[in-house]
């Protein structure tokens, strides 16, 4: 009997809840997934095994660098371990944290390099490297060789002491094996300690940079300059030199016109105080609107026509004894005060500057204070040649009538490197076409397209990069042509310092966390907060199987009835 009634009751139950289908909530942390992309070319097992500890409920993508861009993905937290050694573009769009392992100081050697600092060089001239060494702590290194080498041959070398400090920059000279993109292996290590190298990519020059030299007057600070010049393999010399005011003389080429002036990259004036209102006009117009540059050499301050290329103040300081003005040694020295904000002190006599270039319009005016420094030269003969050489080849370089710069000095096969192609003419929206093409090695040529950007005469583009040693692109804009070549490497060794740099910058943009290898543990503050929880709404009575016990227990009460005689 009160088994018949127990089951009926179930049932009853079973059909109450049934019509009153009551919701139960449930409140839980979903399972979220993070990118975790790997960026050193050091085994990362320990540091990736240790993130898998620090985050036992995330679902975990391990990925790696792919044709130089980090497969970050949108909305999805991103996890970089790092040494430094590879590098890689960071997607400004992922709209989630992304967070560094730094795996620099594990297992690293006594003394490693940070950065490499180096410039493009000149297949005629020597070139300069500037090394950053960083030591342990605790190590008794005392000296350090850097070495420069080219394919496996030693292109440089110096050697660095340490004292107490754990940091410090080598300069190494070295000289290059031939033009083009070269792949230059740079190490620094000892006989008894391990050595740390990195990989630099540079492009080695072996044209001549266009100099005009133009005196209004005979000059003798001119005229030494340019011999300097003329004795460089780097430029290529044309001078004219007004000595009485109808007769001139100099080579051939050379003429203080828009047409000379428009393939001339370097305008180097003496005898200042003879130069007319019309010739002042001229070299204004060849800076502002042809972006060349522009070496005045006064000898005096200035006065008459050519005052308004001379930007802040500037005040002649004669003394009895020659004064240092960077390399130089000078008596006769102009002093410049109030120069605009975008100006760039080259050389200083003592706190003061004294050689200045300000950028005007799309070129710049470099001041040379430094006034008889030719006086001088006999006691420092190889200063006065060095710094005219490289002020003029920096200069020289930044006023060519076509430039072709490459976002990059080293690719890796199979990527798209950013070109800017720009135009510098007295045409203020040069209307001549733009093309370029890539070569790589010895394979075949492919067009790069170019599309304009903002600046008149400026066009950019994207060069895909194939296999080889090297590539080159060739562009030209109407008459003009100009060449930039980039080392290509599969794997090359990277400075670890810039490239940690700018991947702690992206870090820090986008909200994560920066944590050395052993502190995987603190990456849960920065991957958990984005993990939102999840209400669950559950209607038990809706599942199917409540049929079953609700059939069986009607079924099992019917039987024990008819058992018992019951209807």
């Amino acid at each position: 009997m009160m088994l018949r009634v127990a089951l009926r009751a179930f049932a009853v139950l079973i059909a109450v809840a049934a019509a009153i289908d009551p919701a139960w909530s449930t409140l839980r942390p979903s399972l979220t997934s993070a990118t975790v992309v790997a960026m050193t070319q050091r085994d990362a097992t320990a540091v990736l095994q240790r993130v898998r500890t620090a985050l036992p409920d995330v679902s975990l993508d391990h990925r790696s660098v792919v044709h130089g861009r980090i497969p970050c993905a949108a909305g999805v937290p991103c996890i970089l371990v790092a040494d430094g050694t590879i590098g890689g573009a960071v997607a400004t769009d992922t709209a989630a944290p992304l967070s560094l392992i730094d795996m620099s100081a594990e297992d690293a050697p006594d003394v490693r390099i940070a950065s490499v600092g180096a410039a493009a060089s000149h297949a005629s001239a020597a070139g300069a490297m500037s090394v950053s060494l960083v030591r342990r702590n605790g190590s008794t290194v005392t000296h350090t060789r850097v070495r420069v080498l080219d394919g496996g041959v030693v292109v440089g070398s110096a050697d660095a002491a340490w004292a107490a400090e754990d940091a410090l920059t080598v300069s190494v000279p070295w000289w290059p094996v031939k033009a083009g993109a070269r792949l230059l292996h740079v190490d620094a290590g000892s006989a008894d300690h391990a050595s740390s190298a990195v990989d630099v990519g540079l492009s080695i020059a072996s044209g001549k940079t266009p100099v005009l030299v133009l005196d209004a007057r005979p000059s003798w600070n001119s005229t030494f300059i340019r011999r300097v010049l003329e004795d460089d393999p780097r430029f290529t010399v044309e001078h004219r030199t007004r000595v009485a005011p109808a007769l001139t003389a100099g080579t051939p080429r050379a003429q203080l016109d828009a047409h000379t002036l428009e393939r001339t990259s370097l305008l180097i004036v003496g005898g200042l105080d003879a130069l007319t209102g019309a010739d002042v006009d001229l070299i204004d117009r060849y800076a502002r609107v042809r972006g060349g540059s522009v070496l005045l050499l006064p000898e005096q301050a200035p006065r008459g026509a050519v005052q308004p290329l001379f930007l802040g103040s500037w005040l002649e300081q004669l003394s009895t004894t020659p004064v240092s003005v960077g390399p130089l040694k000078a008596a006769e020295v102009l002093h410049a005060s109030n120069v605009p904000e975008t100006a760039t002190v080259v050389a200083s006599a003592g706190s003061v500057p004294a050689i200045v270039t300000t950028p005007i319009g799309r070129g710049r005016i470099t001041i040379a204070g430094a006034m008889d420094a030719w006086r001088y030269r006999d006691t420092n003969s190889k200063e006065f040649d060095a710094f005219w050489s490289s002020l003029a080849q920096t200069l020289g370089e930044g006023g060519q009538a076509l430039t072709v710069r490459l976002a990059a000095s080293m690719a890796a096969p199979s990527t798209r490197v950013p070109l800017v192609v720009t135009r510098r003419s007295f045409e203020e929206a040069p209307s001549a076409p733009a093309s370029a093409v890539l070569r790589c090695d010895d394979g075949p040529s492919t067009v790069v397209r170019l599309w304009p950007a903002g600046a008149p005469g400026e066009f950019f583009g994207e060069a895909p990069m194939a296999g080889g040693a090297s590539c080159v692109v060739d562009a030209s804009v109407g008459e003009a042509s100009a060449s930039a070549a980039i080392a290509v490497a599969a794997e090359p060794r990277r400075a670890p310092g810039p490239v940690l740099a700018e991947l702690r910058q992206a870090v820090e943009a986008s909200g994560g966390m920066l944590v050395a290898a052993g502190q995987e543990s603190l990456l849960a503050r920065a991957i958990r907060p984005n993990v939102s929880p999840t209400v669950t709404t559950v209607y038990p009575m809706r599942s199917w199987w409540w049929l079953l016990p609700f059939a069986g227990a009607l079924s099992a009460e019917w039987w024990l009835r008819r058992r018992a005689g019951l209807r």
